[in-house]
């Protein structure tokens, strides 16, 4: 059976949908341009042709279509089989080293076949080609990327005040012509800063001690049944590396405690000798410039997490398609039901097919 194929521009439109469609209130899900995911695509598919490592990040330098070197950063992104199979079909591959052609789209319709060896160029029109075309296995695996992506705006739920806010705030609280009421009032707005990152972690952590669970529970489900004679060929010694890494509690540390040090010592001790609204002024950048550091330092952190999950949920698709198919080998049909009814109970989705 032939693989189904998306357009970039059909990519466009099926990104705004969310996986459950009862979500999918408030707008599109995913928004982004022919031009991103093109982008997106092309360093993909370039990066896998030079077998870059899938998450790796690596500079490249080729011969584009115009017979000019250019190099850039290529990435490939993770991809997750239980979508379906990953399939590509671009620009890319119609380059052919031993006829040394190459392809030259002029646009959707138009393409230009150039040999190299004698510079003869023909044209060719062919309705409905377009640059890239992908798998709906290849798809499923992108939108997990664009979501990872766009998770900073989406998961840290607070914003950072301006410098003019900053400087209002101060000028608003401290009640004394005193330096050091300026610095208890931005002590205090430090602390704020900390708690909204405290709050958020506290959200990102509750979710991320579900996935842990999940990953428990399947182990505890496996060891028992084990202890009972069944599932006797699985091997466990990955899911139990899995398993060890995500019970480590999520610890996040920033810098406000040294910050605040730094500006009692300097203001103190007379590095700083402006006037008071140059003082204030000073305060004011240097705290919207610390507080907008954290913030993406804090989202590249957040990242992480997310990658780690993800990886996490990926591998236990992946083992419980696994415990499956060791359930299927089981002769006695009694302690097949049984192990399907146990699994049906810990979450364990079967993509396998029989």
């Amino acid at each position: 059976m032939e693989e189904k194929m998306y357009s970039v521009a059909q990519i466009v439109e099926m990104l705004k949908d969310h996986w459950d469609k009862t979500r999918n209130v408030s707008g599109d899900y995913l928004s982004y341009s022919e031009k991103t995911i093109t982008e997106i695509l092309k360093k993909d598919i370039l990066g896998t042709k030079f077998n870059i490592e899938e998450g790796e990040r690596r500079k490249v330098s080729y011969e584009n279509f115009n017979g000019d070197m250019v190099t850039e950063t290529l990435y490939v992104f993770p991809k997750y089989l239980e979508g379906g199979k990953i399939v590509t079909s671009s620009v890319w591959d119609e380059l052919d080293k031993v006829k040394r052609e190459k392809i030259i789209y002029v646009d959707l319709d138009t393409v230009h076949v150039e040999n190299k060896q004698t510079d003869r160029l023909r044209e060719e029109r062919r309705t409905g080609r377009t640059p890239y075309l992908v798998s709906y296995g290849y798809f499923f695996s992108l939108k997990h990327e664009l979501e990872r992506r766009a998770l900073p705006a989406n998961y840290v739920l607070f914003s950072v005040m301006t410098k003019k806010v900053i400087q209002e705030k101060i000028i608003t609280e401290f009640k004394v012509n005193d330096m050091q009421e300026v610095l208890n009032t931005v002590e205090e707005i430090l602390s704020e800063f900390d708690k909204s990152i405290n709050k958020s972690l506290l959200k990102i952590s509750e979710a991320y001690r579900v996935e842990y669970q999940r990953l428990q529970d399947i182990r505890t489900f496996v060891v028992m049944r084990q202890k009972m004679g069944l599932l006797s060929t699985l091997d466990i010694s990955v899911l139990d590396e899995i398993t060890r890494k995500m019970c480590v509690p999520l610890e996040y540390h920033n810098g406000s405690i040294k910050k605040m040090k730094k500006f009692r010592k300097d203001f103190n001790g007379g590095v700083h000798q402006m006037n008071l609204a140059g003082n204030i002024n000073y305060i004011a950048e240097q705290l919207y410039e610390y507080e907008k550091y954290e913030k993406k330092r804090y989202e590249n952190f957040l990242l992480k997490v997310r990658q780690k999950e993800i990886n996490s949920a990926h591998f236990r698709n992946q083992f419980g398609d696994l415990v499956y198919r060791t359930a299927m080998l089981e002769q006695n049909e009694e302690d097949k039901i049984y192990l399907l009814r146990g699994m049906e109970v810990v979450g364990i989705k079967c993509f396998h097919n029989v």
